[in-house]
């Protein structure tokens, strides 16, 4: 999701990643071409399975449609020692071009901490922010430039609720140089090292239409930002007008460059004309 947010906002994704020799693999490499991500690091075997994710929808024919289950079809076993080989390798060439590298670990196998390690070495060589997304196992990621996580994947790594402080200890128990949390309508919390946390509100309704997607919104457009130069915090609020756009869209959905724009205008009027 992530990299259709990156080409529609007018970034070049690469994708490295391990996927299956069958017909779901097909039509992932059909839409990512569709989508303008570049599929040349993508290893294909036969020895795993392309991860699919059907969503059943129910309602009246003439009525919103609602998810009533999803079906997941997931890789099992570990991944061969050969094709993790082709996949570091690919790995390497994808870094190689990269302004900026997200780190999306789903608990697939293929983002694991030796694949970690090589980019966060790779990415520290070359100056180019690595930004960790990990639905389970943010804490063994440590050492990137920033990480992302929402609000519920903050406090299990905290072992409690977020507040200043234990956001703070996270910060530095990972050793990320900003921590950037996202908190559902009620916006974002921005930790850096020897800063006082920025609270970021929420942009537009606090009361989205659909959530499908904006964490990947986010993360594709706060990684945009920091590989266009911006710092932490112009990244991060960019970010979050993206996410603003996209939860009240319908199902997974993008933000435009051209949507952006205009959220970032009205915001910028608002503030001009603040008293």
């Amino acid at each position: 999701m992530f990299l259709h947010q990156i080409a529609a906002l007018g970034g070049r994704p690469i994708l490295a990643a391990i996927i299956g020799n069958d017909a779901a693999g097909d039509l992932l490499i059909s839409e990512l071409e569709r989508m303008c991500v570049s599929t040349g690091t993508i290893v294909r075997t036969s020895e795993v399975l392309t991860t699919t994710k059907t969503r059943v929808l129910a309602g009246h024919q003439h009525a919103p449609k609602n998810q009533v289950i999803r079906i997941d079809h997931e890789p099992s076993g570990s991944i061969p020692n050969g094709v993790r080989n082709e996949y570091l390798s690919l790995v390497r060439t994808a870094i190689e071009d990269a302004d900026a590298v997200i780190f999306s670990d789903y608990g697939y196998g293929a983002a694991d901490e030796h694949i970690f390690e090589f980019c966060r070495e790779a990415t520290a060589n070359r100056s180019v922010p690595l930004i960790v997304d990990s639905r389970f196992r943010l804490s063994v990621f440590r050492g990137a430039f920033s990480a992302t996580p929402n609000q519920e994947e903050a406090e299990a790594a905290i072992g409690g609720p977020i507040n200043d402080e234990s956001c703070k200890e996270l910060l530095k128990k990972f050793g990320h140089r900003a921590l950037l949390v996202t908190c559902g309508g009620r916006g974002m919390r921005l930790y850096e090292a020897d800063k006082q946390c920025k609270v970021i509100p929420a942009i537009g309704s606090t009361e989205p239409v659909d959530v499908t997607g904006a964490g990947d919104t986010v993360i594709a457009a706060f990684a945009l930002g920091l590989a266009s130069g911006l710092d932490v915090a112009d990244a991060a609020s960019i970010a979050n007008h993206a996410g603003g756009i996209v939860v009240m869209k319908k199902r997974t959905a993008v933000a435009s460059a051209d949507e952006l724009a205009a959220s970032l205008d009205r915001e910028a009027a608002r503030a001009f004309h603040r008293p």
